[in-house]
C-alpha cells in the first residue's frame, strides 16, 4: 500500500512539474516569458542596459543584452539605418563564434533574414555548428521596440531546446 501511495505522490509530482506556468522576468516596462525549469541570472542589470543569461543547462542558453535607450528609436533615426546597424551588430556577434577556437561553425549553415519594411526594425541569423565536437543550433536576434535594442543570442544542442527559446525570444513585450 505504501509503494502505490509513494508511486501515486511521485506521479502527480511529475504532472505538476510537466504542466507548469511560465515565469516572467520584468526590465522597467519590458517583459519576456521563460518556461519552468530555465533559470535566469541577472548578471548586469542597470538603468541604462540590462546583461543576463537564461539557460535550462549548459548546453542550452541564452545571452539576453537589453540597451534601454530612453527615446524611442524610430522617433530619433530613420529606419532603415537602424536596420542596417543592427544587422551589422547581429553579423559582428556570429563572428564572435566563428572567430572562437573551441567552435566550428558551418558557413552553408548561415542564414540572415531581416523584417519586413512594415513592422520594427530587426534581424535573425540562424547557424549550426559544433562546439568541441558537440553538435548546436544557433540563433543571434536583434530587434527594437521602442527606446529597447535586445540582443539575443542563444544556443542549443537539441530541436526542444531551440524551439524553447526561439518561444522566450518572441516573448519580448513592451507594456
Amino acid at each position: 500500500m505504501k509503494r502505490l501511495f509513494f508511486l501515486a505522490a511521485s506521479a502527480l509530482l511529475l504532472l505538476a512539474a510537466c504542466t507548469s506556468e511560465p515565469n516572467t522576468y520584468t526590465y522597467k516596462d519590458l517583459t519576456f516569458t521563460y518556461p519552468a525549469g530555465y533559470t535566469v541570472d541577472d548578471e548586469d542589470v542597470d538603468d541604462s542596459r540590462a546583461f543576463l543569461t537564461v539557460f535550462k543547462d549548459d548546453d542550452n542558453f541564452m545571452i539576453v543584452h537589453i540597451v534601454n535607450h530612453e527615446v524611442n528609436l524610430l522617433g530619433e533615426m530613420e529606419r532603415s539605418e537602424i536596420q542596417e546597424s543592427i544587422e551589422q551588430d547581429a553579423l559582428d556577434l556570429l563572428m564572435l563564434d566563428v572567430d572562437d577556437e573551441e567552435k566550428d561553425v558551418d558557413a552553408e549553415s548561415v542564414s540572415l533574414l531581416s523584417s519586413p519594411e512594415s513592422s520594427s526594425p530587426g534581424v535573425l541569423i540562424r547557424y549550426k555548428g559544433s562546439y568541441e565536437e558537440d553538435p548546436f543550433a544557433g540563433r543571434i536576434s536583434i530587434t527594437v521596440l521602442r527606446n529597447y535594442e535586445i540582443r539575443l543570442k542563444y544556443e542549443a544542442n537539441n530541436d526542444k531546446a531551440l524551439n524553447e527559446m526561439t518561444d522566450i525570444a518572441t516573448s519580448f513585450n513592451v507594456e
